[in-house]
């Protein structure tokens, strides 16, 4: 009887192999747990920003909901696609998503190819990036779109470019390195943060030569310029927070200023538990660990590298009110790997068993939860809860969209994205007009529908009788409309919308 070649010795090898069986346990636990519709609201609200900018360009009301100015490659991507659908955006949530899974499936094979090369060992390799595949900030972007999973792929596919050609000199390595990135930072901006890893490959590699250390430097210089021109290419915007530095300062300011008025609980629930809930509770014990060692140890090449990689984007989203675990999707692969280095120098007999004991650590230690900000380690649980959540977000937005009246709604901001996707998904060509601070009336094939930001019912009866409104049936998945009800207007509210959203 032939002996299977997919044993663990053949496995590790092999390039090929290794790369063929992360493949394969990527796509396993990626692509039946797809989410079916926008996994989270800044997911909707770049949607219903792209749709906007397809229909009215740059000056449309709702390009504002998302920073389309930090992803313009995505702009372009998704908006070709839409293209080819004759602008059918009901497919617009499967595209994001899919995408999504395709990407977080080849990932792999990058972070294998970089680890591998700059440890020279296959073991490390592999096993860094089996427990990476499981990272929750990386599995749950693999199943709902957003460019954050996007731009990894190609920072790190431009990290090891960078590293061949440390390697090997030949300046195509560069060249590739140089166009990765830029695409890196065209899809989010704020990868480059992590351009300090470059500098850490530098210093593990030992070089030394000014020229090399000159070529990094405008490696980045020009991955930014590049940037700058591109954007105002492709999408034609020239406003938005990182397009001057006014812009920018008022965007410093308001995610800044929340932080002066929160008790230090809050601030260490709200802004550090999704790093470590993202990069993985055990993970993150563990590389802390790790960390220390190597530190005591004085293996400053090992530090540097780590550092230079994960430092800045840390600082960075720590102190900007909110965080989010897809904030440091940079921070996941040099902590695991660390992790692994540790292990295969000091306990390489007991390897193998780590990316399970890590896992099962991660989703016994954290509970299930929906949240895409401070992800659970229980990943198919939370998978679960977090579908349930999408399908009843997109269920009760589609009900109001199908009201056939002339309506006012009443809404908040974690809905409001939800509902003009399946708005639009029923008449892609509208007409958006602004009506207040927080009012917009929309007009399209089905008639007129007024959407407000969450507002008192005084202010929503002031504007019935300014713009003379009187026929309007006024809906709110929020609220319990008593004072409009008892003042005769036709009202639909939170009791009477199914599924019930909170």
């Amino acid at each position: 009887m032939k002996k299977s070649i997919f044993t663990l010795k053949n496995i590790l090898k092999s390039e090929y192999l290794s790369l063929y069986v992360l493949l394969l346990i990527s796509a396993i636990f990626r692509f039946p747990f797809v989410l079916k519709g926008f996994g989270e609201t800044d997911a909707a609200n770049l949607a219903v920003s792209i749709i906007d900018f397809i229909n009215h360009g740059r000056n449309g009301f709702l390009t504002s909901l998302y920073f389309i100015d930090v992803v313009p490659l995505y702009v372009v991507y998704i908006k070709f696609i839409m293209k080819l659908s004759g602008d059918n955006y009901s497919y617009l949530p499967l595209v994001m998503n899919y995408t999504n899974a395709i990407v977080g499936t080849l990932i792999v094979i990058p972070a294998y190819l970089l680890v591998k090369r700059l440890f020279d060992n296959n073991s490390i390799a592999f096993y860094t990036v089996l427990t990476f595949i499981f990272a929750p900030s990386i599995y749950q972007s693999s199943i709902y779109g957003f460019p954050h999973l996007l731009a990894l792929f190609f920072f790190i596919t431009s990290l090891y470019f960078f590293l061949i050609w440390l390697d090997d000199t030949r300046y195509i390595w560069l060249i590739l390195s140089f166009v990765t990135l830029t695409s890196t930072i065209l899809l989010k901006s704020d990868f480059i943060l992590g351009s300090g890893a470059y500098f850490g490959l530098l210093y593990i590699r030992r070089v030394k030569e000014k020229q090399k250390i000159a070529l990094y430097c405008l490696l980045i210089i020009l991955s930014v310029i590049s940037f700058l021109l591109l954007r105002q290419w492709m999408t034609g915007v020239n406003e938005g927070y990182t397009t001057s530095f006014t812009d920018f300062g008022k965007w410093f300011k308001h995610f800044l200023s929340p932080l002066s008025s929160k008790s230090i609980y809050r601030l260490i629930n709200g802004q550090a538990a999704p790093i470590a809930y993202g990069i993985g509770i055990l993970n993150f014990f563990m590389a802390s660990i790790a960390f220390i060692f190597y530190l005591i140890k004085r293996r400053t090449d090992i530090l540097v590298l780590v550092l230079s990689w994960t430092a800045l984007p840390t600082i960075f989203w720590l102190f900007f009110w909110i965080n989010s675990a897809r904030h440091n999707m940079l921070s996941v692969l040099p902590c695991i790997m660390i992790i692994f280095l540790l292990l295969y120098e000091k306990a390489p007999r007991f390897i193998a068993f780590f990316p399970v004991i890590i896992i099962l650590g991660n989703y016994l230690i954290t509970s299930p939860s929906a949240s895409t900000r401070v992800p659970s380690g229980n990943l198919f649980k939370s998978q679960i809860l977090l579908d349930n959540k999408v399908n009843n977000l997109h269920l009760a937005a589609k009900k109001i969209a199908d009201l056939e009246d002339d309506k006012i709604i009443i809404t908040g901001e974690a809905f409001r994205p939800y509902l003009y996707y399946e708005i639009f998904s029923l008449a892609p060509e509208y007409k958006l007009i602004k009506i207040g601070d927080s009012c917009y009336m929309l007009k399209n094939k089905h008639g007129k529908c007024i959407i407000c930001n969450l507002v008192s019912e005084y202010y929503i009866k002031d504007m019935i009788s300014k713009y003379h409104l009187e026929k309007y049936t006024i809906v709110s998945p929020l609220l319990n409309l008593t004072l409009l009800k008892e003042e005769g207007f036709k009202t639909i509210d939170k009791k009477n919308i199914e599924p019930r959203l909170y």
